[in-house]
This record gives C-alpha cells, sequence and structure tokens, in this order.
C-alpha cells in the first residue's frame, strides 16, 4: 500500500506533536522538587471542617492496634449486619521511618475476616466497632494463598 506524500507529512507531523506534548508533560511531572511548591499547593493547604468532622480522619494505625482480634460489624446496607474480625494491622512504612518513627506519615493496612461464608463487594461501608464507634472504611477483597478470604483498608496520609 502507497502512502501519499501528504498524508505522510501529516501523520509524521502529529507524532512530533505528540511526543513533544507528552515530553513536555513527563518532563514537569518528573522534575519536580521535594517540598516545593506548586502553583496549587503552596505548603498551606486547608483542611475543609467537613474533613475533620469525620471520625477516621483522628484515627490513626495506634487507633486500630489495641483492637485486634476484635470484632468490628460491616453494614453492607442490603441486610444485616456482618460480623468481621479484625486480624491484623500491617504498618506499611519504610523501614527507615519506622525506626525514626517519623511523624506526620500513616500508611497502614488493617484486615479482617468475615465470620462465616458471607462475602462482600469492594466498596465503600459503614462500620461500626463498641469502642471506636461509626465510620466509613473503602474495604477491598483479597485472599491468602490457602484460599481464605480477607478484607482490607489501606491508609497512605500525612498527619497534618
Amino acid at each position: 500500500m502507497s502512502t501519499s506524500r501528504r498524508e505522510f507529512i501529516r501523520a509524521g507531523s502529529l507524532l512530533a506533536l505528540s511526543a513533544g506534548l507528552s515530553l513536555g508533560l513527563a518532563k514537569a511531572t518528573l522534575s519536580q522538587r521535594k517540598g516545593a511548591a506548586s502553583p496549587r499547593n503552596d505548603g498551606n493547604i486547608e483542611i475543609p471542617q467537613q474533613s475533620k468532622r469525620d471520625p477516621i480522619f483522628h484515627m490513626s494505625r495506634q487507633t486500630f492496634t489495641p483492637y485486634l482480634n476484635t470484632t468490628f460489624l460491616v453494614d453492607p446496607g442490603y441486610r444485616f449486619p456482618l460480623e468481621t474480625e479484625l486480624v491484623k494491622v500491617t504498618d506499611l512504612r519504610s523501614a527507615t521511618d519506622q525506626q525514626r518513627n517519623a511523624p506526620g506519615k500513616d500508611c497502614f493496612v488493617l484486615t479482617f475476616k468475615i465470620n462465616g461464608e458471607e462475602t462482600l463487594k469492594q466498596g465503600t461501608y459503614q462500620i461500626r466497632h463498641d469502642a471506636l464507634g461509626v465510620f466509613e472504611l473503602f474495604l477491598v477483597p483479597t485472599a491468602n494463598k490457602q484460599g481464605e478470604l480477607f478484607f482490607e483498608a489501606t491508609f497512605n496520609r500525612n498527619i497534618p
């Protein structure tokens, strides 16, 4: 199949233009310095009041650790709440941050096991606990090597 000179020049121009745009975006994205202010972030971000009123805003890894092996009720919204057990709290901070006990970083995973044969889809659910109260978590189904079903909630944030 032959390509006309006009089609060849048009295709080459579009290719060069798209390559230039993607390189420009890559440079803008990858050349940011750590801690550098961007046009949208001057380092003084105001946290919305609505976020501060959410119970989960004040919860950290240390909040959940004392409640390992206790019952949490998950409300699927269409039937009775399901009983789950908090079986693991995994610290995901780097080894350096863990050794320094770096303030301001909170990165962990809560792993829940449902008691019984019930299951949930990935989504946001209302959680109830006798000591922690009512809050919402985004739960993702996972399985271990033995095929047991678990649900995980991942936290990765800076603490103000």
